[in-house]
């Protein structure tokens, strides 16, 4: 099998998890809806087999920014410890574009990849979620 790991979602027909599914030169992960927390965390976590993936991250807050004063989320993308991409959205979408963030890596083969997200408040009631979808090359 094309990077090694489960072949499909597994007992949860939606995908939803930290880890990592493939379906033949595909790879994805789907956080599914996370509630907020004074910490950061996990959203997807998983270590790619032999064959490097090219593919996108799509990181969502789902909450009105414009309702919630000086609350903010941060999405972080490390890869073998190393923090590669991070993003913040507070209570004006427009500083980053919008309510989500898409981009585009490369990642190696049989590397650790790690999503967290962390509310800067306690009392945030922020949700969120974070998409991966890529091609497996050999």
């Amino acid at each position: 099998m094309l990077g090694g790991g489960n072949p499909v979602a597994g007992s949860n027909p939606s995908g939803t998890g930290i880890g990592l599914s493939y379906i033949g030169d595909h790879a994805y992960a789907y956080s599914g809806a996370i509630g907020a927390s004074s910490s950061a965390q996990t959203l997807l976590q998983f270590n790619t087999g032999n064959s490097y993936i090219v593919g996108k991250f799509m990181c969502c807050p789902v909450t009105n920014f414009a309702t919630v004063d000086g609350a903010e989320t941060s999405f972080q993308l490390s890869v073998n410890g190393e923090i590669i991409n991070i993003v913040k959205f507070d209570n004006n979408p427009s500083d980053t574009g919008g309510n989500y963030w898409i981009f585009e890596v490369l990642l190696p083969a049989f590397s650790e990849v790690k999503m967290e997200m962390d509310a800067a408040t306690s009392t945030s009631t922020y949700l969120g979620s974070v998409s991966f979808v890529g091609r497996v090359y050999q």
